[in-house]
């Protein structure tokens, strides 16, 4: 997978990482885990999001989260703690549209390990996230390119 501007906001420092996750009480998947690890932030070469069963894509990865001092709208920690009363219990932003919506991954019971979408539009409706793949790894092999769409 080749990423555009990776670690843009510095390498993430195991010690961030590691209070991260003991503010959740619980340990990141291990795919999304070590892509946050050497990428810290970034994006895909490819990032338009395809929903299960469609081949045409539809929403585009803008911006990848992380863990680091840099502006608060692409911080991990930050973003979490603004939208965490929205979404599930269980489910973690790590990266953003253009619309103000972002991709999820479970972290704990029914979601864990599953890539989803939320919808700011939605944050108060019960349904406010949509799986979109079992996991990260198999949500970022379904991405595509301009070229591939």
């Amino acid at each position: 997978m080749n990423i555009e501007d990776s670690n843009r906001n510095g390498f993430l420092k195991m010690e961030a990482l590691e209070r991260f996750e003991k503010s959740l009480a619980c340990s990141l998947p291990e795919d999304y885990r070590s892509f946050l690890i050497e990428h810290n932030g970034g994006t895909p070469s490819k990032y338009l999001v395809c929903w299960p069963g469609s081949s045409e894509p539809s929403e585009v990865w803008n911006d990848s989260l992380g863990l680091h001092d840099g502006p608060t709208y692409s911080r991990l920690d930050y973003v979490f703690e603004g939208i965490k009363e929205y979404l599930p219990n269980g489910v973690i932003p790590f990266a953003s549209d253009p619309g103000g919506n972002y991709f999820c991954i479970g972290i704990a019971g029914e979601y864990a390990g599953k890539v989803y979408f939320w919808d700011h539009e939605r944050s108060d409706d019960d349904e406010n996230i949509s799986l979109l793949s079992e996991s990260f790894t198999e949500f970022v092999a379904g991405l595509a390119s301009d070229e591939d769409a």
